[in-house]
């Protein structure tokens, strides 16, 4: 069945185009992008961020900074090792307080290009400037399964993030 917000379309990666059991594409180019969001108060805001281009689908992914603080982990700091490697996302609640907690998010699983677990820790700041419970993310060889079709859906078979414990060297 079609929903509503199917026939509105995005050309961003909806945290809803994929499955918890995730999805495997291929970064093909990373450029800066300005986004349009409202803040908490209901405010228009323009805000600079990261977005993606991968190989399979024409759907970009807006990449949030505990994203990039994984893909940074799994690849490297420098935006251009990461073109060519694939990468695993799907979808989880947000476990971190704000307007979105609780509300589905993309997430980063891990990468068939790594080859063995990387536990990392997200560290973020609130509004006031201070930094948050830092919390850790484990990123895991995923094997390649489970591609992107062009709708930017699930078609495979991933992992979750069951039993996270330990933290980045």
């Amino acid at each position: 069945m079609t929903k509503w917000k199917d026939l509105y379309g995005s050309e961003y990666l909806r945290a809803e185009d994929l499955s918890e059991k995730g999805s495997t594409a291929t970064i093909v180019a990373v450029e800066q992008d300005v986004m349009e969001s409202d803040d908490d108060a209901g405010n228009p805001q323009a805000k600079k961020s990261a977005v993606v281009t991968f190989k399979e689908t024409k759907t970009r992914w807006a990449v949030n900074v505990i994203n990039r603080t994984c893909l940074e982990a799994m690849f490297g700091e420098e935006i251009e090792s990461a073109i060519g490697k694939r990468v695993t996302l799907y979808s989880d609640l947000c476990e971190v307080k704000g307007k979105y907690f609780g509300k589905p998010a993309i997430r980063v699983l891990g990468s068939p290009d790594i080859t063995a677990p990387i536990t990392v820790v997200i560290r973020l700041k609130g509004k006031d400037g201070r930094e948050r419970k830092p919390f850790p993310r484990k990123l895991v060889p995923t094997g390649g399964q489970g591609g992107m079709d062009a709708r930017a859906g699930s078609t495979g078979e991933g992992g979750s993030q069951e039993g996270v414990k330990g933290s980045a060297e």
